[in-house]
């Protein structure tokens, strides 16, 4: 049996999801982290009710977020980052022209493929200026339009250590820095957040790094901090909403 659509209009039934809002998903960003495409318990007739989900009166939708996530492996123009040839991408950017006013777009890590953004070393050129492009990319799609975008770290993006992290969160305030575009890189490289964003009055956005904790050597007092800090976040949302973005899911059939 399907689930119930993921979107949701100021005229439509209040069933869990969320009020006067629109959460789309792409089905090939499916929140899957990185299981491998196997061993997912995604079916193609549930990415087609997601498609389906979002054909709605756009007139009617307060704020839409969508979710996209492991778009470092697709299809790019490594010369022309902006030219989208990959399908899903185009998808995106044409979901995000929709209503981009009242859109965010919530990257959800694995951004560059397969070993995040390296160092500026003439022996890794080609794979320097390939991460470069595919980063690019994917923000054309999200935010060419004027929608917003918020990034989070994944697993890939770590494999460079923090430093190759700290490179991608440079690469991402650079494509913001003439505030033409309204892009977030949350939390911040060695911090697994929580990050509070309220978009209107109807979400709240709560970026994590879940890579983070498989990989840090943190202290006990560093977990007791992240839970206070994440109960804080969820109880003070008052009628938002609340959005939890991560790489990873909370539960999956993959290897993750």
């Amino acid at each position: 049996e399907l689930p119930p659509p993921m979107c949701y209009t100021r005229d439509a039934r209040r069933r869990g999801g969320l009020r006067a809002a629109c959460l789309a998903l792409l089905p090939s960003a499916l929140l899957l982290g990185c299981a491998p495409y196997q061993e997912m318990w995604t079916r193609p007739d549930l990415a087609a009710a997601s498609i389906a989900a979002m054909d709605v009166d756009t007139a009617a939708v307060t704020q839409r977020v969508i979710l996209f996530g492991d778009g470092g492996s697709s299809g790019i123009d490594v010369d022309d980052p902006a030219h989208l040839v990959d399908p899903t991408l185009r998808a995106l950017a044409a979901r995000a022209a929709e209503i981009p006013d009242r859109t965010t777009v919530a990257v959800l890590g694995d951004t560059v493929y397969p070993s995040g953004v390296p160092p500026a070393d003439p022996a890794r050129a080609y794979e320097r200026r390939r991460a470069e492009a595919a980063l690019a990319a994917q923000l054309e799609a999200a935010t060419s339009s004027g929608s917003s975008a918020v990034l989070v770290a994944g697993n890939h993006d770590w494999q460079y250590g923090q430093a190759g992290v700290d490179r991608q969160a440079g690469m991402v305030r650079r494509h913001a820095a003439d505030g033409s575009r309204d892009i977030t890189f949350a939390p911040e490289p060695g911090n697994p957040g929580p990050v509070v964003m309220d978009i209107g009055d109807e979400i709240r956005l709560v970026a994590l790094d879940t890579e983070w904790w498989i990989r840090a050597d943190f202290e006990p007092v560093e977990v007791s901090r992240f839970r206070l800090e994440l109960t804080a976040a969820m109880a003070g949302a008052g009628d938002r909403r609340v959005i939890v973005i991560a790489h990873h899911p909370i539960a999956s059939h993959g290897p993750h």
